[in-house]
C-alpha cells in the first residue's frame, strides 16, 4: 500500500486518487472484522476484490493456489491427521486450502455476476478434486 502512495505520488496520476487506490490494494483480499464492512468500502474497492476472487477460481485458481502452497511448502495433501509440520495452514493441505476458500469468495462477492463467475468455475474446480481424491484412494488402497 504504501509503496503504490510512493510510486504513484511520483506519476502524473491525479493526487486525489491516490488514497482510493491504497484502500484498494488494503481490502482486496481481507473481510474486516466489522458488522456492514461490505457496505463502507468504495465501489472502486469493490470492483478490484471481486476481480481479485475471480482469478482465485477456475483452473487459474487451482493453479494459483497450487503456486501459493508450493512458496510455503505446504503439502498437495494432508494424508495424517497428525501431521505436525508448521506451516500457514496446518493440517491443511492445497485441496482443503481451496475447498474452504472458495465457498468463502462466493459468499464475499459484491456483484451478483461476480458470484457467478465464480461459482461456474467453483464447479470445475470440484471436478478437479473429486478427481483427485479418486487417483489419491486408488494409490492409497494399493
Amino acid at each position: 500500500m504504501k509503496l503504490a502512495e510512493r510510486i504513484l505520488s511520483k506519476t502524473s496520476f491525479p493526487e486525489h486518487k491516490i488514497n482510493k487506490v491504497s484502500n484498494c490494494i488494503l481490502y482486496h483480499d481481507t473481510v474486516p472484522e466489522r458488522l456492514g464492512w461490505k457496505n463502507n468500502l468504495p465501489i472502486e474497492c469493490r470492483i478490484v476484490a471481486d476481480a481479485d476472487a475471480i482469478e482465485s477460481s477456475g483452473y487459474l485458481g487451482i493453479i494459483r493456489f497450487a503456486s501459493w502452497s508450493g512458496r510455503h511448502e505446504i503439502p498437495i495433501w494432508v494424508l495424517d491427521e497428525k501431521d505436525t509440520k508448521t506451516n500457514v495452514f496446518p493440517q491443511v493441505g492445497i485441496i482443503n486450502n481451496i475447498e474452504i476458500r472458495i465457498p468463502e469468495l462466493i459468499n464475499r462477492c459484491f456483484s451478483l455476476t461476480a458470484r457467478k463467475i465464480i461459482e461456474n468455475r467453483w464447479s470445475d474446480m470440484q471436478k478437479f478434486i473429486d478427481g483427485f481424491k479418486k487417483e489419491l484412494q486408488f494409490i492409497e488402497n494399493l
